[in-house]
């Protein structure tokens, strides 16, 4: 039976909580290094400032103050497209789409960032988010098309543990298998959820 749009929208909320954190940290980080070196130019260097602060009050914004984070994301593809936090912006505005229920509108953040975006941390981020909405919304063919693109080596488990749900979905049990013992080898840390996932389809046979 398919996912109520409730339970769709729920399982995308709680999956970009549980698993995106950690990469948009990274990617903020990663950003402060490349800026450190590319934005010698003092003109350059204060507009990357700038769109720094104003994305770090848009984070903030976002938990209790959507609107004005709306407002912010919105300064920085404006004003501020030349710098990698406009991309950055529209991943925001993606997140905040899918709290207010409105699943196209953040598919189209994510196809802008994922088309746009000179970095591929952000474009990798895009993708898996983009994946993930088609994987809620029982697509798993649309998954897997998604994630047909190299990845960055960081989102190797992240993207093999979808492409096994994706199988999964499909009925193809062996493909589902093999997708995720792919994640739990390129896994960074504790992998008892996919080693979960991975022996509950030893209950099930798919051979003919």
């Amino acid at each position: 039976m398919a996912n109520t749009d409730e339970e769709t929208i729920e399982q995308i909320k709680r999956w970009w909580k549980e698993n995106s954190l950690a990469i948009i940290l990274g990617l903020v980080l990663g950003l402060s290094a490349v800026l450190g070196w590319r934005f010698w130019d003092g003109h350059q260097e204060r507009t990357a400032t700038q769109a720094s602060d104003i994305y770090h009050s848009l984070q903030v914004a976002a938990v209790r103050q959507p609107e004005l984070a709306r407002a912010q994301a919105e300064l920085l593809i404006a004003d501020y497209r030349r710098t990698p936090y406009a991309m950055l912006a529209h991943l925001e505005l993606a997140a905040l789409a899918v709290g207010e229920d409105d699943l196209a509108r953040a598919e189209d953040h994510l196809e802008t960032v994922m088309l746009n975006s000179r970095y591929p941390e952000q474009q990798a981020l895009a993708r898996v988010r983009l994946a993930q909405i088609q994987l809620a919304s029982e697509n798993p063919q649309g998954t897997l098309e998604i994630l047909s693109a190299d990845l960055p080596a960081a989102f190797a488990s992240i993207a093999d543990e979808m492409r096994g749900d994706a199988h999964r979905q499909l009925g193809d049990l062996s493909a589902a298998r093999a997708a995720y013992e792919r994640a739990i080898a390129s896994a960074a840390g504790v992998s008892d959820y996919l080693q979960m996932k991975h022996d509950a389809l030893g209950q099930f046979d798919d051979t003919p």
